[in-house]
């Protein structure tokens, strides 16, 4: 069994990368680790070539077996080729502070992610800096 420190759940930020010409993107993911079984939320800005930026929500679901995760995402709300689901595995690392792997949409694409767990102070900060902004 994980032990509590070492549980998946917090916040994350992240990156995905395409395997062709197209820039990486962002996101940042919201964990909830138990008993191995993962979900979760995701948001992102995605660029669009002729319309600027679409910021995205994706849900999460998964699983956890000691230092390997699957899991898959659904982008809520989503049109056209975003409503296909995707599929990520990757290894655990660094005491459970990092994430990296590949993810598939199924008969296309594939590329690597990588995500680093937001420290406790980092996220509250985050957290607080954002509702000003929005203020």
């Amino acid at each position: 069994m994980t032990e509590e420190s070492e549980l998946l759940t917090g916040d994350w930020l992240g990156t995905y990368y395409y395997p062709r010409t197209l820039e990486p993107v962002a996101f940042e993911a919201s964990l909830i680790e138990f008993d191995g079984i993962l979900t979760g939320t995701t948001s992102e800005v995605f660029p669009l070539p002729s319309h600027g930026e679409r910021k995205i929500q994706g849900h999460l679901d998964g699983e956890r077996s000691g230092d390997a995760v699957r899991f898959s995402k659904v982008y809520v709300g989503a049109s056209g080729p975003h409503r296909r689901e995707i599929f990520y595995a990757g290894t655990i690392w660094d005491r459970s502070t990092r994430i990296e792997g590949t993810w598939t949409l199924a008969n296309s694409w594939s590329g690597v992610f990588k995500m680093t767990r937001i420290r406790q102070k980092q996220a509250s900060f985050r957290r607080r800096l954002f509702e000003e902004i929005k203020a």
